[in-house]
């Protein structure tokens, strides 16, 4: 490597740009005949035939940032978005955490905003640097944009292809500029999905799509209730269906590895191998296998209520934080409000369930799947057969869903485990009931919220105690933010006994916290004699200066973004709402609205729910939810995510509840485990606000508001007050 080319890499490792991003150039290749390319970072490369080929590295499960990603790059270069070629890329460890980190908590977008932005500026200028040169003019006097550089003042224009070679051997700079986004002409504009066309026609690459040679098909028996042994089943027997290959059991973990985390490793269980998946599944049907007992094959849902009961009187597991002495505050007053909200147990309801394909050799292993933390799933899997992360290659395919539940790694650890022990390929394909009786959950929790108030209903303490059914690990999930602040206020998590695995779900706590909250503040505003619009409002406006953070360190909160971010985008958010109310009229005077708000990260959501009651039967017809995520990179994309949070919140609000009988999830498919159908889908309105702060993602902050909204509307329409989920039977609601 010639020594500019080792100063311009290591440069731009150094020099605040992404870690291990660059890559020596292979301009210095044009004498062995090689195409002549500009290949300045690990995502980027640029070809004579001005192409720009971007590399995507995070996890395409329906949201859209395969293509938002793109436009924040070809944005950032100057490029020609007709002359943007995508594709997936592998995971490596070479990308750093910061290039190729998890897909989750609404964050690939404002995660890679800066690495975007920082990688394209500097490919950029070096494109303007070769330009100048080629031109012969200085560089200040250029500039990139639609794929080319163009020279102010003389108008003369270079395309990006023509630059390739050129651009090769320019110096890195040390210090870039970003594009103003007064000058953006990508971002910002509806641009379609860059999937859209594939998955139309089929084309586009699932999991449950690869075939590889010599490869068989694994459907596995789980253990019903996560922790239970095989005894005993009849291979013998299965071994004897036509298309049988073999009949193993396979065990959770190995006995030296994590044997105490539950949460993401695979269940023990009786894996089926044949030669294609309907052998696989018809004869794993005939698989009679006997399980060791367990503490939990008693439970069911009384015995859960009785775990909540019981939890009442326990003392906090963790206090998530404290200022202030609210429990002191209590004795003093004599005027409390106090309200409990329930969540159940969820399941993902996957359109596309869980599967992985694996190739373990004695050098590597090859994997096939879909993962939203590839990184810290292969560490785990890589614990199992003893193995380090670059012992794995992943390919990383897009999914048909996943809202949390491709973060953890139990079906790819499967597909590994049975090719070691097979010694030769395996696809391991989940089916529905697999996916939702022996899976990972939403957490069971409630809610309790009491203040102390006094003269005028001044809030003068405020405590919540979230009682959660989950391993004590999980409690980080607890969610800490609380915009209606007051110098007084608890919040703790008190452990009900573990039932179930507990994984992400999407928006996570901030949905339970929401229904909670946004719940409460309405019926604390009627209990006051306001309106609960323009209560939040006056809790918002009129709140003292916050401390800068408290908690436990592992609940730790910066109040500066919540002063500085959270609260004015709520302000925003709902004084648009009063706008859009003072406006609103119903198309026949009997409509009612609901309101409620919550965050998810920086990302403020509202909405307002138009809906109608008659003979108890509900009928939601609008839902408007107000945004205020920063800059707005598609907002096709970005009215399609939140539109399609709605839904999901409604299939929660409505249908989803996981149960137990003797220990076992009751659900097995969507007959019992139901999910939104299109006849009881409102109309969605999506409003942007306009703001030009960084990206703050939208992928899951429309989930919280869509229940309380609701459970408000609900109550104004009736003056009953619902504070537990699902509603269930919608066409006939309790409301007594």
């Amino acid at each position: 490597m010639k020594r500019r080319f080792f100063i311009q890499t290591v440069s731009l490792g150094s020099s605040g740009f992404a870690l291990g991003a660059a890559v020596p150039f292979l301009g210095s290749n044009d004498s062995l005949g090689k195409k002549v390319v500009f290949e300045p970072n690990l995502l980027m490369s640029l070809g004579e035939d001005g192409i720009v080929r971007f590399k995507y590295t995070r996890h395409e499960m329906g949201q859209g940032s395969f293509t938002g990603l793109a436009m924040i790059f070809a944005e950032e270069l100057g490029a020609d978005w007709e002359k943007i070629q995508v594709s997936q890329a592998d995971y490596d460890e070479k990308y750093g955490n910061r290039l190729y980190g998890n897909t989750g908590g609404s964050g690939t977008v404002r995660r890679m905003w800066e690495p975007l932005r920082e990688l394209a500026a500097t490919a950029r200028t070096m494109l303007i640097s070769a330009a100048a040169e080629k031109m012969n003019v200085p560089t200040e006097e250029c500039f990139a944009n639609n794929g080319l550089v163009i020279h102010k003042p003389s108008k003369q224009r270079v395309p990006f292809g023509e630059l390739a070679s050129l651009a090769s051997h320019q110096e890195v700079p040390k210090t870039v500029t970003f594009r103003d986004v007064a000058d953006y002409n990508i971002i910002g504009t509806p641009k379609k999905n860059l999937n859209q066309d594939k998955i139309l026609d089929g084309k586009l690459q699932y999991s449950m799509d690869v075939v590889v040679d010599n490869m068989v098909y694994a459907c596995i028996v789980r253990a019903p209730i996560m922790g239970l042994d095989v005894i005993s089943f009849n291979a013998e027997e299965v071994k004897n269906i036509e298309g049988v290959v073999d009949v193993l059991q396979v065990s959770n973990r190995l006995k030296e590895v994590d044997e105490s985390d539950t949460k993401t490793s695979m269940r023990n269980g009786v894996a089926v191998i044949a030669k294609d998946t309907w052998t696989a599944f018809e004869a794993a049907e005939k698989l009679q296998v006997e399980w060791t007992d367990s503490p939990l094959e008693n439970g069911n849902m009384e015995s859960i209520e009785n775990d909540l009961a019981m939890a009442k009187g326990n003392s906090a597991t963790y206090t998530i934080f404290e200022t202030g002495d609210v429990v002191d505050e209590f004795k003093n007053t004599t005027s409390t409000f106090s309200r409990t909200y329930r969540n159940p147990f969820q399941a993902h309801a996957l359109m596309e369930p869980m599967c992985a394909t694996a190739d373990y050799k004695k050098d590597r292993c090859e994997v096939w799947s879909s993962t939203q933390h590839p990184n810290r799933i292969l560490q785990r899997t890589g614990k199992v057969v003893d193995r380090p992360i670059s012992f794995f290659l992943l390919h990383n395919l897009p999914c048909g869903g996943s809202f949390g539940r491709r973060f953890y790694d139990d079906f790819i650890t499967e597909a590994v485990v049975l090719s070691k022990m097979l010694k030769r390929p395996v696809k391991v394909v989940w089916n529905r009931k697999d996916e939702i009786a022996t899976s990972g959950y939403h957490a069971l929790q409630e809610e309790e919220h009491t203040v102390s108030l006094g003269e005028n209903g001044k809030i003068l303490g405020w405590r919540l105690r979230e009682y959660m059914s989950a391993q004590t690990e999980e409690l980080q999930w607890a969610f800490p933010f609380q915009i209606y602040y007051n110098t007084q206020r608890l919040q703790e998590v008190v452990q009900v006994p573990f039932r179930l695995p507990i994984m992400a779900w999407r928006s996570v706590q901030a949905h339970p916290h929401a229904l909670g909250l946004e719940s409460f503040v309405d019926e604390l505003a009627k209990y006051l004699g306001k309106d609960p619009l323009d209560y939040r409002l006056e809790l918002l406006e009129n709140q003292i200066e916050f401390p800068k953070s408290f908690g436990e360190k592992r609940f730790e909160v910066n109040f500066n973004s919540v002063k500085e971010i959270l609260v004015p985008r709520a302000i925003r958010v709902y004084k648009e709402l009063s706008r859009l109310r003072n406006q609103y009229v119903t198309s026949n005077g009997e409509n009612t609205l609901g309101f409620a708000g919550h965050s998810f990260g920086p990302t403020f959501a509202g909405q307002m729910a138009e809906i109608s009651l008659e003979n108890n039967k509900l009928q939601v017809h609008k839902i408007t939810c107000v945004v205020d995520c920063g800059l707005v990179i598609n907002p096709q994309l970005a009215a399609n995510q939140i539109e399609g949070s709605i839904i999901w919140g409604l299939s929660a609000l409505y249908y989803n509840n996981i149960t137990l009988k003797e220990g076992k999830v009751e659900q097995q498919n969507f007959h019992d485990y139901k999910v939104l159908r299109i006849d009881k889908s409102p109309e969605v309105e999506v409003i942007f606000l306009k703001n030009e702060d960084a990206p703050s993602g939208i992928g899951e902050p429309g989930v919280p508001p869509v229940a309380p909204a609701i459970l408000n509307a609900i109550c104004n329409a009736t003056g009953k007050r619902i504070r537990k989920l699902p509603i269930i039977g919608i066409d006939n609601l309790e409301l007594a």
